[in-house]
C-alpha cells in the first residue's frame, strides 16, 4: 500500500495531489513523509512569490510512491510545501528569540506578522522565564508587531497542553499562517516534537540558530547590541547572584564549564530589554529574588513546559522579578 504524490503542470502552476490509497495514524510515517516530498519540491521546484510553486521546466512528474499518508493531511500537504503564507513567531522573550527575529526579519524570505507566548495564567507571566507580561506586552509594542498569548493554566499536563496548542494553531491555520519560527538551537528531540505537532495541522517550523555554535552565537548578539538580563536559572547550576545580572562579556567567563553559553539545556532564561528588533528600549528595574522548587515530572507524559507543579525538593529555581519602571503600583506589589 501507498499513497503517490504527483504533480499536475497547468501555466506556470503546479499543483500538488495527494491520491491516497491506505491511510493510518501514524506520526512518525507521516514525518517522512512530509520531509521526503519536501526534499522533492526543493529539486525540482523554484518558489517565485505567492503560495505557487512553478516548475523549472513543463515536464510532469511521474507518481512517486510514499509511506502512508492519512486523507487529514492530503489538503496540509500542498500548503505544507507552498511558501508565502503567513508566518508566526514563537515569541519567549528571551535572547535566543530576539536573535531568532532578528535573522528572521533580515533574510526577509519570511515575515512575521504575530508573536505567540505561553503565560501562566495563574500568575499572569511568562511560563518558564517568570516575567510580568505588562513588560512582555511593552516588548511587543517596541518590536511592533501584535502579540498573541497562549494562556496556560498552572498544573498543566503534557497531554491539555498539546491540545491546547493544537486549538491556537487550529486557529491560526485558519487566519492564513502557513509558517512558524523558533529561537531553538541544538535540542534534536525538542525541533522534532515541535515538528510532529505542527506538520499534521499545516504549519512549517523555521529554525534560523539551528546547529550554530552558542558561543559565537552569545558574542555576535552582544556585537549587534543586544541586552539582556537573567530572569530564571537553575539553583543546581548557578549560585543566586547570577539572578538579575546583565549577560556582558564577564558573564560568558564567569560561565561554569558545565553550563550552556546560550543555556539551551535550561540552565536559564532570560528577558531582553534593548537591541536592533526595538524601536526603543524596555525600562524596568530590578526586584526582589525569589526561590522555588518544582516537582519533577513523573515521566515524560506528564512533562510540560509551560506548567508549572506543585513544590518538591530536587528542582529548585531562582527567580528576579522585573518591575516595569514608571507605573508606581509595582512598586508595592510583592513579587507573586
Amino acid at each position: 500500500m501507498h499513497a503517490a504524490v504527483v504533480g499536475v503542470y497547468f501555466p506556470d502552476l503546479l499543483v500538488a495531489v495527494v491520491k491516497e490509497i491506505e491511510s493510518v495514524a501514524n506520526a512518525e510515517l507521516w514525518q517522512r513523509v512530509y520531509f521526503a516530498v519536501e526534499e522533492l519540491f526543493r529539486h525540482v521546484c523554484k518558489v517565485v512569490g505567492g503560495n505557487a510553486l512553478y516548475l523549472r521546466s513543463e515536464k510532469l512528474f511521474a507518481p512517486i510512491p510514499f509511506s502512508i499518508i492519512t486523507s487529514a493531511q492530503q489538503f496540509y500537504l500542498y500548503r505544507i510545501m507552498s511558501t508565502g503564507g503567513k508566518t508566526y513567531f514563537n515569541w519567549s522573550g528571551g535572547k535566543d528569540s530576539a536573535l531568532a527575529l532578528y535573522h528572521t526579519l533580515k533574510a526577509g524570505t519570511l515575515r512575521p506578522d504575530l508573536l505567540l507566548t505561553s503565560v501562566n495564567t495563574a500568575v499572569d507571566r511568562i511560563s518558564m522565564h517568570g516575567v510580568r507580561s505588562s513588560l512582555l506586552d511593552m516588548q511587543a509594542a517596541s518590536i511592533g508587531l501584535p502579540l498573541q498569548k497562549l494562556q496556560l493554566p498552572e498544573g498543566l499536563g503534557m497531554t491539555e497542553y498539546n491540545d491546547t496548542m493544537r486549538r491556537v494553531v487550529t486557529g491560526l491555520v485558519e487566519k492564513g499562517y502557513t509558517e512558524t519560527v523558533f529561537g531553538d538551537i541544538f535540542l534534536e528531540d525538542l525541533r522534532l516534537y515541535r515538528e510532529q505537532q505542527l506538520a499534521p495541522v499545516g504549519i512549517r517550523a523555521h529554525f534560523p540558530l539551528w546547529k550554530r555554535d552558542t558561543t559565537e552565537l552569545l558574542h555576535e548578539f552582544l556585537d549587534l547590541g543586544f541586552r539582556t538580563v537573567l530572569v530564571c536559572i537553575k539553583s543546581e547550576l548557578l549560585d543566586a547572584s547570577f539572578a538579575g545580572r546583565e549577560i556582558d562579556r564577564d558573564f560568558i567567563k564567569d560561565l561554569p564549564k558545565n553550563v550552556d553559553p546560550c543555556g539551551e539545556n535550561g540552565e536559564f532564561h532570560t528577558f531582553v530589554f534593548d537591541g536592533p528588533i526595538f524601536s526603543r528600549p524596555i525600562d524596568f528595574t530590578i526586584g526582589e529574588k525569589v526561590y522555588r522548587e518544582y516537582a519533577r515530572p513523573k515521566d515524560d507524559a506528564d512533562n510540560c513546559a509551560g506548567a508549572d507543579d506543585k513544590p518538591q525538593s530536587g528542582m529548585g529555581f531562582w527567580y528576579c522579578d522585573l518591575l516595569p519602571a514608571g507605573d508606581v503600583k509595582y512598586c508595592y506589589e510583592k513579587v507573586k
